[in-house]
């Protein structure tokens, strides 16, 4: 073999020689974990905001039940319906904005950001372990078994070679 001429053009840059060369097709697993994120976050968001709603507009009632469920138990006693009130409204005001952020977490992963890929393996990781808590009802099941998918889904090999080959660190 006779060496090979150099090219006029130069040597090749480093940068254009470390890009990663992943696929160019996005994973049908990607868009599956991206649409269960935005099914699940899109009915979670949705119960938190009429549950917001209902709180803030029926704070009264709310507290004249609580006031109640405190009364029947006295290990509550020292607990006032006020402080409970105010908590359930931080408690879904935060779940609201977590909602938010994983339905823009999953826009960023369907786009090839894979630090948004990352990111919303772990907040769907703890959103799974967190639906575990009310694991008695239907809804929490179907969120934690969307969580589940969603992690298996992006942690998958072509998801990370894609969102890796997209350039693109978040």
């Amino acid at each position: 073999d006779a060496p090979s001429a150099a090219s006029p053009y130069g040597a090749p840059s480093a940068a254009g020689a470390h890009k990663a060369a992943g696929p160019t097709q996005r994973p049908v697993r990607v868009t599956a974990a991206v649409v269960i994120t935005l099914v699940a976050s899109s009915v979670a968001l949705a119960g938190l905001l009429l549950s917001l709603a209902l709180l803030v507009g029926s704070r009264e009632a709310f507290l004249v039940e609580i006031e109640g469920q405190l009364a029947t138990n006295s290990s509550y006693e020292d607990i006032a319906a006020d402080a409970v009130a105010t908590v359930a409204l931080v408690v879904l005001v935060l779940l609201t904005v977590w909602c938010l952020a994983s339905i823009g977490l999953a826009i960023a992963t369907l786009r090839g950001s894979n630090g948004a890929r990352i990111t919303l393996v772990v907040s769907a990781a703890l959103a799974g372990l967190v639906s575990l808590l009310g694991i008695v009802v239907i809804v929490p099941l179907l969120l934690t078994a969307a969580s589940v998918a969603t992690v298996v889904l992006l942690l998958s090999r072509d998801a990370a070679e894609w969102c890796a080959g997209r350039g693109r660190s978040s």
